[in-house]
């Protein structure tokens, strides 16, 4: 749902209500950067909410949180690593993708973490979230993880390599164009 401000978003009114889906409108902002800020310090407040909403049954609730996690950005990563070495298992699943979400190289080291874990499927969303990161650390991660005893993480690790290398031949080609034209 596309919500319209009509004049300067009312984040102090958005946080005093907890409205979480407003303050992420107000957290991408155009028209003034106070906004955005203020809006992302107010998230942060609710930052540890938004890690249980991960866990939650309704989907709706899950797509908004990982939206404000990723938008409140760098200061929920200690947060989030905190939670990923000692959370729950499907706490940790959840981090691990929300991790790949925030999409920042302060990500990499606690999903290195994660690819060692006994857990198969939070290694194979630390390889998902790694995918996501623009830094050469993680294809030399993402390579390692080729050679996991577990199947699926090996399978992820492959289509994440190929979706890399695909990305990577588009952006030489767009390079080659801007530079002969």
């Amino acid at each position: 749902m596309q919500f319209l401000f009509w004049g300067r978003p009312s984040v102090e009114k958005f946080a005093d209500k907890g409205d979480i889906e407003n303050l992420c409108h107000a957290a991408k902002y155009k028209k003034d950067p106070e906004v955005r800020e203020i809006a992302r310090a107010a998230l942060q407040t609710h930052l540890d909410w938004l890690i249980t909403e991960l866990g939650s049954r309704n989907l709706r609730k899950i797509i908004l949180s990982r939206e404000a996690i990723s938008l409140i950005g760098e200061p929920a990563v200690p947060r989030l690593v905190d939670v990923l070495h000692k959370g729950d298992t499907h706490r940790r699943q959840d981090v691990a993708y929300a991790l790949g979400e925030v999409g920042l190289p302060s990500c990499i080291e606690p999903l290195e973490w994660a690819l060692g874990n006994a857990d198969g499927l939070l290694r194979v969303l630390a390889v998902k979230s790694l995918a996501k990161i623009d830094d050469p650390r993680c294809i030399e991660l993402i390579e390692s993880a080729l050679r996991d005893s577990d199947e699926g993480v090996r399978y992820q690790a492959s289509k994440a390599l190929k979706s890399l290398s695909k990305l990577h031949e588009r952006n030489l080609r767009k390079a080659a164009r801007a530079a002969a034209g």
